[in-house]
């Protein structure tokens, strides 16, 4: 008896398992890229506090942009608090602003801003901000950091910190020159999409699941 047709039933179920496992990850990249370009979409709006002495400001280091944003809205919001979540350890606040590439003069707002040096990754900077908060008696936070990160950055600290009111400020990369143009900047927002994605996506299926510590130290 012939294994042509159970060899042929065996392939054809292949491929559909194939077609069927590109088609859903093809739609889980297509919903991932419609969070970043509606977050994208936010860039430049202003945001108006409700309350500046009982909200807090919190940037999270990484790209370009996002600190000197986030001392512009401390500046033009009198907001009482602003936290800079992931810094090097030991690392000074006017370094971090000189990497940044710009030069801020910062004396006036000074004695508002903490410097947070124990996170290594969004996780942690949402468990390490949260004692900060509590310490401060902020109930309310707006969370600064680029468009692109800000829809995974937003899941992670309304899970972590349920208790608070968290609004998203997204701060334009290179994400925002990804086009068919071949150029520096599209191909380093093309990675950073990518690499996001793949964060996103282990988070969102529970491989980077971890226990949160509800009494983490400072």
């Amino acid at each position: 008896m012939s294994t042509e047709p159970k060899r042929l039933k065996w392939r054809t179920f292949f491929l559909v398992f194939v077609a069927g496992v590109l088609a859903w990850f093809g739609l889980d990249v297509a919903r991932f890229a419609q969070l970043c370009l509606r977050s994208a979409a936010e860039v430049g709006k202003q945001y108006v506090p409700a309350n500046p002495g009982s909200e807090a400001i919190v940037v999270l280091t990484g790209d370009r942009g996002r600190i000197p944003r986030a001392l512009e809205l401390l500046r033009r919001t009198h907001t009482r608090l602003l936290i800079v979540s992931g810094a090097k350890k030991g690392a000074k606040l006017s370094d971090i602003i000189n990497i940044q590439g710009r030069a801020e003069n910062i004396q006036q707002i000074w004695g508002k801003i903490v410097l947070e040096s124990q996170s290594a990754s969004t996780f942690e900077n949402a468990v390490h901000t949260g004692p900060i908060l509590s310490r401060y008696g902020v109930r309310r936070i707006v969370l600064v950091t680029s468009e692109y990160h800000l829809p995974r950055a937003l899941k992670i600290f309304h899970e972590v910190l349920p208790e608070l009111e968290i609004i998203g400020y997204p701060v334009a990369s290179s994400f925002a020159d990804i086009s068919i143009a071949c150029t520096a900047s599209c191909m380093e927002g093309i990675y950073k999409f990518v690499f996001e994605y793949a964060k996103h996506f282990a988070y969102m299926h529970k491989f980077a699941k971890k226990t949160v510590n509800n009494n983490p130290t400072q």
